[in-house]
C-alpha cells in the first residue's frame, strides 16, 4: 500500500499532465485545422511515442467531443484526411476514428457537410466515403449529413450521399427538424430542394411539430420554393396554431416579389386555400387588431406595402360583391383603390403602435391583444440619478456573481434592490427572469421578461426567456409565438437552433394541448 501511494502522483502533478496534454491536444487540433501534416508528425512521431499515435488520433479531443478528423473535415484538408486515417488504419482504428461521434452525436463526414467550404465540401465528402464513412449516422436529434449538406445547398454532396450503395434514406426525418427537405426549406436553398424532390423526397412529411416543407418555406420567406411545392401539387391547407394559414405567412414576406410568387401560385394551385376563410372581408375584418394574427392575409399584405399581392388578392376574392357585408367605415376604401387600402392600414398600424407607445409611457398595463404584452408591469421607469444608475450596475455585478455560483436566492436579491434603484435597466430584469426560470418559477418569469422587453422590445434573449417561461406554464400556443419572432430575427447560428427546437416543440405540445382539448369536450357532449 506504502509504494503504491508513493508512486501516486500529487494533486500539482497532476494538474500539470493534464496541462502538457492539453496543450498536445491544441496544438494537434490547430494542425488539423489548418491542414499542417509536418507539425502533425513533429508532434505525433518525434515529441510522442510514434506507436501510440494511433490511439492519440481516435482519442484526442476538444471540449465540444470533436475528435481530430471532426477538425479536418470541417476545414477540407485532405492530405491531413489522408495522414489521419493511414496511421489509424495501421492500428485497425480507421472505421473507429471515421464514425466517431462528438457530444452532439455528429460524425466527421457529418461537420464536413456542415461546416466545409463550397469549394472543398464535395472532395471532402468523396473521400470520407471512400475510406468508409457511414453516411447514415445521425446526431441525438436525428441530423445526419444528408440535412446538413441540404441546408448548405451542397447538390453535389446531396448526389453522392445518395448514391444506392450507402443506403441513404432521402425521407430521413430528424426529431424535431424534419427531412432534408425541411432543412433545404428552411435555409432556402431551390437547387437543392429541386434535387431532392427528383430524387423522391416526400413533399408532404412533416416535421416534430407538424410543419410540411411549404410551411417552412414559406415562414423563411421563399416564395419560390412555395410556388414550386404549389405546381407539383403538395398540400396547401397547412397553419400554425391560432389560425395562421399559409396565405398569412406568404403575404407578409419581406419581399413583395417572393410574396407575389407565393400567393399567385397558392391561388392558381389545383388545391387552393379556402377563400372565404383566408380573403373574405366580411365581419372579421377588424383594423383596431394590434397583432397580425387577428388580421386577414390581404390586411398583411397591405401593412406590409405588398401592392401586387393586394390587387390580386382583392380580385380573386371578389370583394365588390359582399360589399354590403363590409364594415361602414371602409365602404370607401373597399372597391376604391389598393393604394388607399394599403394607405389605411398602413395607418392603422401606425396608430395600433402609437396606443402602445403611449400607454407604456404612462406608465399602464396593457393587454393589447398579444401574448408578449401579458403581466407587463405598471413601472419600468429609469432613474434621472447617474449615482443610482451606478449603484444599479453595482447590484447587477454581484447578482450575476451570485448567479455563477448558482446562489439564485441571493443572486434574485442582489437583482431586485438594483431593479429598486434604475427600474429602466432591461438587463436586471433579463437576469432576475433568468434566476427565476431556473427556480421553475414560471409566472415571475413571465413577469421579468415582459419587463424587460416593455424597455428594450428588440432584446431576443429576454423574448427567448419568455417563451421558455410559457413553455413552464403549459401556455403552448403563446410560447411558439413569442419564439418564432426570436427565430425571425437571430443571426446567431447555434443560438438559433437551440431557440428552433424550443419553438419546433412549442408547436408540437400547442397541437397536443389542443387535440386534448378536443376529445374533453367531444366527452363532455355525451
Amino acid at each position: 500500500m506504502s509504494s503504491i501511494a508513493a508512486n501516486k502522483p500529487s494533486p500539482k502533478e497532476t494538474k500539470l499532465m493534464a496541462q502538457t496534454e492539453l496543450k498536445i491536444t491544441r496544438r494537434l487540433m490547430e494542425g488539423c485545422g489548418s491542414g499542417d501534416v509536418k507539425a502533425l508528425q513533429t508532434v505525433l512521431f518525434d515529441e510522442l511515442d510514434r506507436a501510440d499515435a494511433p490511439s492519440r488520433i481516435e482519442k484526442a479531443r476538444d471540449a465540444s467531443g470533436k475528435t481530430l478528423l471532426h477538425f479536418a473535415a470541417a476545414t477540407g484538408q485532405l492530405p491531413v484526411i489522408n495522414f489521419l486515417t493511414e496511421v489509424a488504419a495501421s492500428d485497425s482504428k480507421l472505421l473507429s476514428i471515421l464514425n466517431a461521434l462528438d457530444n452532439d452525436g455528429a460524425t466527421p463526414i457529418s461537420s464536413a457537410c456542415g461546416a466545409c467550404s463550397q469549394k472543398l465540401v464535395n472532395a471532402t465528402v468523396k473521400r470520407l466515403l471512400e475510406l468508409g464513412a457511414n453516411p447514415t449516422l445521425v446526431n441525438h436529434n436525428g441530423v445526419g449529413p444528408l440535412h446538413r449538406a441540404a441546408g448548405e445547398g451542397h447538390v453535389d454532396v446531396l448526389e453522392l450521399l445518395l448514391d444506392p450503395q450507402h443506403a441513404v434514406d432521402v425521407n430521413q426525418i430528424a426529431k424535431d427538424t424534419g427531412t432534408a427537405l425541411h432543412w433545404a426549406a428552411s435555409e432556402r436553398k431551390s437547387k437543392a430542394f429541386v434535387f431532392l424532390l427528383e430524387k423522391g423526397a416526400e413533399m408532404n412529411v412533416k416535421n416534430g411539430s407538424g410543419q410540411a416543407p411549404i410551411l417552412v418555406a414559406a415562414a423563411e420567406g421563399s416564395g419560390t420554393i412555395v410556388a414550386m411545392l404549389a405546381k407539383a401539387g403538395a398540400a396547401t391547407d397547412v397553419e400554425l396554431p391560432g389560425g395562421v394559414t399559409l396565405l398569412h405567412v406568404c403575404a407578409e414576406m419581406a419581399s413583395e416579389e417572393e410574396s407575389m410568387t407565393a400567393i399567385s401560385s397558392l391561388l392558381s394551385s389545383s388545391s387552393p386555400p379556402p377563400l372565404h376563410v383566408s380573403l373574405a372581408m366580411g365581419s372579421k375584418y377588424v383594423a383596431t387588431k394590434v397583432h397580425p394574427r387577428g388580421l386577414l392575409p390581404v390586411e398583411l399584405a397591405a401593412r406590409a406595402g405588398h401592392a401586387s399581392v393586394v390587387r390580386l388578392m382583392v380580385d380573386v376574392a371578389n370583394v365588390h360583391s359582399i360589399k354590403d357585408a363590409v364594415p361602414e367605415s371602409l365602404e370607401s376604401v373597399v372597391g376604391d383603390s389598393v393604394q388607399k387600402l394599403i394607405l389605411f392600414e398602413q395607418e392603422s398600424k401606425r396608430q395600433e403602435e402609437k396606443k402602445v407607445l403611449d400607454a407604456r409611457k404612462a406608465g399602464q398595463v396593457l393587454d393589447d391583444g398579444t401574448p408578449m404584452s401579458v403581466l407587463l408591469p405598471r413601472v419600468t421607469k429609469g432613474t434621472d440619478s447617474d449615482k443610482d444608475k451606478q449603484k444599479a450596475v453595482d447590484c447587477k455585478d454581484k447578482g450575476n456573481g451570485f448567479f455563477r455560483t448558482a446562489k439564485l436566492v441571493e443572486a434574485i436579491a442582489a437583482y431586485s434592490e438594483g431593479i429598486a434603484l434604475d427600474g429602466g435597466n432591461q438587463i436586471l430584469w433579463g437576469n432576475r427572469c433568468a434566476c427565476h426560470l431556473k427556480l421553475k418559477k414560471w409566472d415571475a418569469a413571465v413577469f421579468d421578461a415582459s419587463a424587460a422587453l416593455h424597455i428594450e422590445p428588440t432584446w431576443l434573449k429576454a423574448r427567448t426567456r419568455l417563451g421558455q417561461a410559457f413553455m413552464g406554464l403549459e401556455r403552448f400556443e403563446d410560447a411558439a409565438v413569442t419564439l418564432w419572432e426570436v427565430v425571425k430575427e437571430s443571426d446567431d447560428g447555434e443560438a438559433k437552433d437551440r431557440v428552433t427546437s424550443l419553438f419546433q416543440k412549442a408547436i408540437r405540445r400547442a397541437k397536443q394541448q389542443e387535440a386534448e382539448k378536443a376529445e374533453k369536450a367531444e366527452k363532455a357532449k355525451k
